[in-house]
This record gives structure tokens, sequence and C-alpha cells, in this order.
């Protein structure tokens, strides 16, 4: 790949109106690189292809945690947790949902069907 192309790659607005109008295109000159690629507008690597993606969460070597001044309650979820924190919180997860009653989906469509 070029130094062009790896540059344009790397400055891609991930948090931009145009991104968000049609995010397709910068997916696919992400997944044209084939390689982990450092942006430098959310200061991340980012990769796109499956193999790649599992292969890091899979590799304790790699934290998962976000550090930011101010993280977004979605990146302080369990996902975003290392162990032993993400399997502590996990276990209590999957306990609770066990226990959800099977006829709570019905109601939960009834009321996202209002809310749209």
């Amino acid at each position: 790949m070029t130094e062009t192309a790896r540059a344009e790659a790397g400055s891609l607005d991930l948090t931009g109106p145009a991104f968000f109008q049609d995010p397709y295109p910068s997916y696919a000159r992400l997944r044209a690189r084939r390689e982990p690629v450092y942006n430098d507008t959310t200061h991340a690597w980012m990769i796109t292809r499956f193999a790649d993606v599992e292969s890091v969460l899979r590799d304790p070597r790699i934290s998962k945690k976000i550090q930011r001044a101010t993280a977004t309650p979605f990146e302080t979820s369990v996902l975003f947790r290392d162990p032993p924190d993400h399997g502590r919180i996990r276990g209590l997860l999957n306990r609770v949902f066990a226990e959800i009653p099977e006829n709570l989906e019905d109601r939960v469509l009834r009321i996202a069907e209002g809310l749209i």
C-alpha cells in the first residue's frame, strides 16, 4: 500500500457526520489495508478482519481497557474489562439474565414498538 493510502486510512474521521451518513466506504478502505491501522483521530489501533479481531480478543497479552481521561458508559462496560474483572462481572450478568422470565421478550417488544 502506498504512503498516501496509509495516511488516508490512518486519518479517517470516524466521528463526523459524513461517516455516520455512509460509513461503508470508510470500512472498505480499512478492510483493504488487510493490516492494523493506527487512527490519528481516535488514537487507537483498528482491525477489521474477523480472524484478526478474534485473535486480538483472545490474546491475554493485549488489554481491552480503554484509557481516556473521561470514558463513555460503553467504554466502562464488561466488554472492555480485563481478567479477572471481566470473568467475575460476566458470571454475575449470566446469572441475572438466566433468571429473566421467558415472557419478558413479549413485553420488551411491546415497549420498543411503542417507542418507535
